[in-house]
């Protein structure tokens, strides 16, 4: 059963955003960017909510800038603690950046949204195409 609150279930059902557990979650974050929410118990950690906030508009604005797509994964809440360990993840809320299924960073707790962005551009740098007749 999937278990999320309701700051969560909006940035689910506005931003097409997927929830995912240990069954599915490593096949889902195999192929592109992705940024990777452990929310931990929403009701202990009102911080959540802002997030749920914060990472669909980071995924927008980087769409926008022409940085291709970054997809948002929440974890099931009933999963959290059994792929905590894998993806390196000791406090929650985290943000895990993963790029084609490798961990690229994480950022604990809430953080101001400068911050992920410079993280964004650290873990999930962004390499311009260049077309072949320029």
């Amino acid at each position: 059963m999937i278990t999320v609150d309701n700051a969560l279930s909006r940035m689910i059902e506005r931003s097409a955003v997927g929830v995912f557990g240990k069954a599915d979650l490593s096949k889902t974050v195999g192929e592109g960017d992705w940024l990777v929410l452990f929310a931990g118990e929403v009701g202990k950690r009102p911080e959540t909510a802002d997030l749920a906030v914060i990472l669909p508009e980071i995924a927008k604005d980087r769409a926008k800038a022409g940085g291709g797509e970054l997809n948002i994964a929440v974890v099931n809440a009933e999963d959290e603690d059994d792929l905590s360990a894998e993806y390196g993840v000791l406090v929650k809320p985290t943000v895990v950046f993963v790029r084609d299924g490798d961990i690229k960073g994480l950022v604990p707790r809430i953080k101001n949204w400068v911050e992920y962005e410079q993280k964004l551009a650290e873990f999930l740098p962004v390499t311009l195409k260049r077309r072949a007749d320029a």
